[in-house]
């Protein structure tokens, strides 16, 4: 987050640096996000065509919601101005992580609070901002044990896997769950235990 404009709230920026640290695109960086109230949390990932995509945490609607934006090698973003709504279901959602879907878009994972406690879900973006796994996010774990330290990676052969921690046997385990690019989950609702 950035406060630059010093009204207590912060914005996401981004900047460009090349192999020797030069900054490549306007001084500062350009404004990801600027809407109302906070920002934070941003995670970047390669869109895998010279840009990137930029997923955080937002404030703007008086709750914790997740949103993106997709940028060019050039600075110029593609989706909605202050980024395209993720997922601004009733809850918060937050801490979220992503990675580029091989296509222009990515897939991205949360924590979310809809249930009264963290669950993880999902959904992915395509390269125009567009949700492709229809009005709601994917489940990928709702055992009411506060899933932390979320990650997702590629998959070989196309979609995702995304690991977590929770205690839901009453110590803490890391758990896994394949997601199909259609927003399949491949194994075991909540995911394996591994």
């Amino acid at each position: 987050g950035d406060d630059r404009d010093s009204d207590g709230y912060y914005d996401i920026y981004a900047q460009r640096v090349d192999g020797t640290g030069a900054a490549l695109w306007q001084e500062n960086g350009i404004p990801i996000s600027t809407a109302d109230y906070t920002q934070y949390y941003p995670r970047i990932v390669s869109d895998e065509a010279d840009g990137a995509i930029i997923v955080w945490s937002d404030y703007r609607k008086g709750q914790y919601d997740v949103y993106a934006q997709r940028v060019t090698g050039d600075g110029d973003t593609l989706w909605a101005a202050n980024g395209a709504p993720v997922d601004t279901s009733q809850g918060d959602q937050y801490m979220a992580e992503a990675v580029s879907d091989g296509a222009g878009g990515a897939y991205i994972v949360w924590t979310d609070t809809r249930n009264g406690n963290g669950d993880i879900f999902a959904r992915r973006i395509d390269g125009s901002g567009n949700l492709v796994w229809g009005p709601d996010p994917v489940a990928v774990c709702l055992v009411a044990a506060w899933p932390y330290d979320i990650c997702i990676a590629a998959s070989p052969g196309g979609g995702a896997c995304v690991a977590w921690y929770d205690e839901r046997e009453g110590y803490s385990n890391v758990y896994v769950q394949k997601l199909e690019p259609d927003g399949y989950s491949y194994w075991l609702p909540d995911g394996i235990n591994i």
